[in-house]
């Protein structure tokens, strides 16, 4: 009998108010998790203790444009054949500007440009 699951992880960037002035996106950490909601719950904890970026940190994170890659995995014989989609999450407050630059940073697999 076949056993199924399902993966979820992203790649992304975060947007905020830098520290010097101004806004700006910084790479934000990857995350994993089993359900869609533990991931949302992990993104929103990391723009609130400013532990989402990659960068030198902001003053204050206003949000964060994540690539979710979903992926549906069945193992059969010990072999595991996966199906993946991918969908975007929005977290936190991005203005309209930022949201455009940031997605047009990521192609349609998840890879950063």
């Amino acid at each position: 009998m076949p056993k199924t699951t399902k993966r979820y992880s992203t790649i992304g960037y975060v947007w905020g108010h830098c520290w010097g002035g101004g806004e700006c996106g910084y790479t934000a950490k990857q995350l994993k998790a089993n359900d869609m909601k533990s991931l949302k719950e992990q993104a929103i904890e990391g723009i609130e203790n400013k532990s989402l970026d990659t960068g030198m940190g902001f003053e204050k994170i206003m949000g964060a444009l994540l690539l979710v890659k979903v992926e549906d995995v069945i193992i059969l014989n010990e072999k595991e054949y996966i199906n993946t989609e991918y969908q975007n999450l929005v977290v936190g407050n991005i203005p309209g500007y930022a949201y455009q630059a940031l997605d047009e940073l990521t192609d349609c697999r998840g890879n950063i440009i």
